[in-house]
């Protein structure tokens, strides 16, 4: 889930956000969006579900996974479904933000 400070810092930036906190709220809000910075563990499952719908859909959204886990076996699951950055907290925010502004 997207944390208060980051959904602050990113709205700021000019990047439009929209928070969920949920596996079934992430499905839901794909639509138009150009981003996607994904958690790995969510109340309701595992951020991998969204982004092998990203991709199994064709969907054309720039995935970046952002997780706390230090469970070698979901990181190289999410791994394996190649998004474009991988962070592990705490991350770099500068990273992230260069990431973002790279799409231009």
């Amino acid at each position: 889930m997207v944390s208060a400070a980051l959904l602050t810092i990113l709205t700021r930036l000019g990047h439009p956000v929209v928070a969920v906190g949920s596996v079934a709220d992430g499905l839901a809000a794909l639509d138009g969006q150009a981003f996607a910075i994904l958690d790995l563990n969510l109340p309701d499952g595992l951020g991998t579900v969204i982004l092998e719908r990203i991709h199994a859909e064709g969907r054309p959204i720039r995935v970046a996974v952002a997780s706390g886990t230090t469970d070698a076996d979901l990181l190289a699951d999410a791994a394996r479904h190649r998004p474009e950055l991988l962070l592990r907290k705490p991350y770099d925010l500068n990273v992230l933000i260069e990431w973002l502004d790279s799409a231009g």
